[in-house]
């Protein structure tokens, strides 16, 4: 296992590759099973802060027969904003898709987060007993 730093602090940093021969009973097992990639984790709050993960043999997913094809690739990180809460920093996505005998589908998608504020919460709970009602009758 290696060690990196991610937005100036420490990670280790883990290769994932599918184990041959491998056989899940779930959904997930199955459709991760078809996926090899890097997770850093945080060494202090041991979250996952980045992942970048590529598809390397077919899978379907949803409720339609959609085939994400091998090559398409994923790259996720989150920041850390205080008291061990992470949030998305950024999402990156490339693949391509492929629904048999209707169309096929590429996508290339970035999506940015950033400038996070903390605000205060407020309770809308009230110590005072409920108003009466009035009777209608």
């Amino acid at each position: 296992m290696t060690e990196e730093v991610v937005s100036g602090r420490p990670a280790y940093v883990l290769a994932c590759t599918p184990r041959p021969g491998f056989h899940s009973q779930t959904k997930y097992g199955r459709m991760f099973s078809k996926v090899r990639g890097k997770v850093w984790v945080d060494k202090q709050d041991l979250g996952w802060v980045k992942v970048d993960a590529e598809v390397t043999d077919p899978f379907s997913m949803g409720l339609c027969i959609a085939r994400v094809l091998p090559g398409s690739h994923v790259y996720m990180e989150q920041t850390t904003v205080g008291d061990g809460v992470c949030l998305p920093k950024g999402i990156q996505i490339k693949a391509e898709a492929k629904i048999p005998f209707v169309k096929n589908c590429d996508t290339d998608e970035v999506v940015t987060c950033w400038d996070y504020r903390s605000t205060q919460a407020t309770s809308m709970a009230s110590n005072r007993p409920p108003a009466r009602l009035l009777d209608l009758r």
